[in-house]
């Protein structure tokens, strides 16, 4: 295949979120532009401005303040006000115990800064959702088999963007709301073909393969758009990165302690009501596969009644009767998850990766699933790129899906992607999204 303009992807995760960056800045701005009316640029502490805006942004993230995802007016400001609120009372409970880094006129603030924000917050989410929803439209050349496999993926993902089969016969200078052209495998670019290009194409247009623009758009990599060879060579780069898994093995063992302190409690009320429903086992474990196909145990606090997986290893369902009441809330919060922490600490699974499934589902999906196998070759994760991204699988169409995410998180690896995945996962469970799995399919 030709390419005709190089393009870069550094990272393709964060590029995609550029309409973050507006209201990130915009909050930032704010801030600063309160901190200077209130205290004055001079006596401005900058240790604790640098904290509290660093904390303002995370949190704000967290909580899903700078989310896009509303196009009405009306449904944009319920929804600031709701996450404001939660954002008040979560600052606002940081502020009580961390008293060294707050601030002479803290109320005055804080009260400018929630209000001022929440406002310039709903005028431009309403901009950047309207200019967002605009489809994005681009030319694919390749058989019309891929073509359609390529359309359903994206049909799937519910990407804000549209892919046209290109006509060799149409002028694209006179199409010039095509963001790019997209290359599949194996595609033969013929001279006539390229010389078009070349003399019609915009500068503006993006010329991708297949592989590139699932990384940029879908934001997974499905089979179709994989070459095995060299992706195993890609993703044994991982491996490289001996500094970046270093801090992640640190960042692991730190933030593992940091969560079984603060979630003690949690923990302790959920052992409480599970013991209390029906008296039965607090904990349970499972052998799951770990890294390069190691078999783990991991434990959970107990979601299902006793004796509920006698015989064959079954998926969750939707409204499973096999889950306890106090189950369905631990299982909606991820509560149950926790005491994987220890198994965080003795270093068999990582917070960040995909997720350990159990052996008995491996050996079949790994005959139904092409390179299935491949996510294994890095650590398996208390959340992962596929979890903040997809609903709780309970299928093999969900288990494909679910693969494409975690061939991606392999491709993209880095400290930067994991931060983002463990914000991601926060907004999850203070929103309780994620948890319920699709219907079976």
């Amino acid at each position: 295949m030709n390419k005709l303009t190089p393009i870069k992807f550094i990272p393709i995760w964060l590029i995609s979120r550029r309409r973050y960056f507006s209201l990130v800045t915009l909050d930032a701005i704010i801030i600063f532009l309160i901190f200077i009316k209130e205290i004055g640029i001079l006596n401005i502490n900058l240790p604790k401005f640098i904290f509290f805006e660093t904390f303002w942004i995370l949190l704000s993230y967290s909580l899903g303040r700078y989310s896009t995802n509303k196009i009405n007016l009306v449904e944009i400001f319920k929804t600031q006000i709701k996450k404001s609120f939660i954002f008040t009372l979560s600052t606002n409970f940081i502020y009580l115990f961390i008293y060294f880094f707050t601030f002479d006129n803290f109320n005055t603030i804080f009260f400018e800064i929630i209000t001022i924000s929440l406002l310039s917050q709903i005028i431009l989410n309403k901009i950047i959702v309207e200019n967002y929803e605009k489809a994005k439209e681009w030319l694919f050349l390749g058989d019309e088999v891929t073509f359609k496999q390529v359309k359903q993926e994206l049909h799937n993902s519910r990407i804000n963007a549209n892919l046209l089969f290109f006509d060799p016969n149409l002028s694209l200078k006179n199409n010039m709301n095509f963001k790019g052209l997209v290359i599949a495998r194996d595609y033969y670019l013929s001279k006539d073909l390229e010389k078009k290009l070349r003399n019609e194409i915009p500068k503006s247009y993006k010329i991708l393969s297949i592989y590139e623009w699932s990384l940029l758009i879908l934001q997974r990599l499905p089979n179709l758009v994989i070459y095995k060879k060299s992706f195993i060579k890609r993703i044994k780069k991982v491996e490289s990165k001996k500094l970046e898994l270093g801090i992640k093995r640190i960042s692991d063992i730190f933030f593992s302690f940091i969560l079984i302190l603060l979630t003690f409690p949690i923990v302790f009320l959920a052992i409480l009501f599970i013991k209390l429903e029906d008296n039965g086992p607090i904990f349970y474990s499972q052998i799951r596969t770990g890294l390069n196909y190691k078999k783990i145990r991991i434990w959970k606090l107990r979601t299902m009644y006793t004796n509920s997986e006698e015989g064959e290893a079954k998926w969750a369902t939707k409204d499973d009767k096999r889950i306890t009441k106090i189950g369905k809330i631990l299982r909606k919060t991820r509560i149950d998850e926790l005491p994987q922490l220890f198994s965080i600490i003795m270093g068999d699974m990582s917070l960040i990766g995909p997720r350990p499934e159990r052996p008995e589902f491996d050996e079949f999906l790994k005959k139904e699933i092409p390179n299935y196998s491949l996510r294994y070759t890095i650590k398996p994760g208390l959340s992962g790129w596929a979890q903040v991204n997809y609903n709780y699988g309970s299928s093999i169409k969900d288990a494909e899906k679910k693969l494409s995410y975690d061939l991606f998180y392999l491709s993209q690896f880095s400290i930067w992607i994991d931060l983002l995945i463990f914000f991601k996962t926060i907004n999850l469970v203070i929103n309780g999204r994620g948890s319920e799995p699709n219907k079976l399919i």
